[in-house]
């Protein structure tokens, strides 16, 4: 039943039956009130579905108070908090005093709040204070860190303070290369290696870059294995959905858009649960970061190790355009490597004494 309910719940997100939503929602938390996940979808569904703000800010407030819950339940629902209450302040009030009252003591999540009310309200100076500064001092955790990052890079921040926070919330990470301590945040943010990969390739640091690919699980295709065929033919269409549409909403939040205009979490995407929308964005990012590994090892010379990554990159592509791209910049570094292998090696003479050597 269960399974059935939380399917159910989806079909109606996805076609913005928010009422739907919320009586399937509903249902399964009455069914299985432990699922945390379904909790959180159950306060986005309310949002959506309007004019029920006390009902909203109770089911995060619950979340976010409840010391007993996950950490990664509590930091999915401030975390998504932004896109759940806007930039009205009664709610953000609401909230915090609700989850202050519910768990005095912890600092962690009603500082995180009060900087994200900053940040909705686009006053990021008074969001990164908040994180940076005052009393008590800032929580040592690795999700806090990840905040102050995440702030530090929408305020258009220099690279070298931005890879030092995200180097601190890796620290407080325990340094974790499974990426769990990162999971709450992955429907709207990139993992601290993913966003320092792309500080060191976009300021000249590719080797920098090239060490974290491991980390990371980016391997190169062989080289020694013909490319994926292309999916010409088949039956995807160069129509925009509301998914993509979300998807290249969050890639122009990587590139460069106004640190003023974008928020810590996307605007209102399309219609898609946190776990949907995290795994879209998993996926975006390994395609993006293989492309920016193929041209750091360019770069460095590396031809053979850069059309392993451009391999591994057209195999993830399903997008037309996109891997006829990719295959013309793989037939020019093929190219470049065939011209290598034809040349004569070259003529070292080695003027010392034979006994010298």
């Amino acid at each position: 039943l269960g399974v059935a309910l939380r399917v159910a719940a989806e079909v109606a997100t996805a076609h913005a039956q928010w009422e739907t939503a919320v009586e399937y929602r509903q249902q399964l938390f009455d069914f299985e009130p432990e699922d945390e996940a379904n909790r959180i979808e159950l306060a986005r569904a309310l949002a959506f579905a309007g004019g029920r703000e006390d009902e909203v800010v109770a089911s995060l407030a619950v979340i976010i108070g409840d010391r007993r819950a996950t950490r990664f339940a509590r930091w999915q629902a401030v975390w998504s908090a932004p896109e759940i209450l806007g930039a009205r302040p009664e709610l953000w009030s609401s909230l915090t005093a609700r989850v202050r009252q519910a768990s005095p003591a912890d600092v962690e999540m009603q500082r995180a709040l009060v900087a994200l009310a900053h940040h909705a309200r686009g006053r990021l100076d008074d969001a990164l204070a908040e994180v940076r500064q005052g009393e008590p001092a800032a929580p040592a955790t690795a999700q806090f860190a990840f905040l102050v990052a995440a702030l530090e890079g929408r305020r258009g921040h220099d690279a070298a303070m931005v890879a030092e926070s995200l180097s601190r919330a890796l620290i407080n990470g325990g340094g974790t290369t499974d990426g769990k301590v990162w999971q709450p945040f992955a429907f709207a943010e990139d993992e601290p290696r993913a966003q320092l990969l792309r500080l060191y390739a976009a300021h000249g640091r590719p080797r920098a870059a090239l060490e974290l690919a491991g980390k990371l699980a980016l391997s190169p295709a062989s080289t020694d294995d013909p490319p994926p065929p292309s999916r010409e033919g088949t039956s995807e269409t160069n129509e925009a959905t509301p998914s993509d549409a979300a998807d290249e909403q969050s890639t122009n939040a990587r590139q460069g858009d106004s640190p003023e205009t974008v928020s810590v979490v996307s605007a209102r995407p399309a219609q898609q649960s946190l776990e949907q929308r995290a795994e879209r964005r998993r996926q975006a990012t390994r395609t993006e970061l293989l492309g920016l590994l193929a041209a750091c090892a360019e770069e460095l010379g590396e031809v053979e190790r850069a059309i392993g990554f451009e391999r591994a990159r057209l195999a993830l592509t399903a997008d037309a355009t996109t891997r006829r791209t990719i295959e013309a910049r793989l037939l020019n570094l093929l190219a470049r490597q065939n011209e290598r292998r034809q040349q004569p090696p070259a003529l070292k003479i080695d003027g010392r004494l034979v006994a010298a050597r």
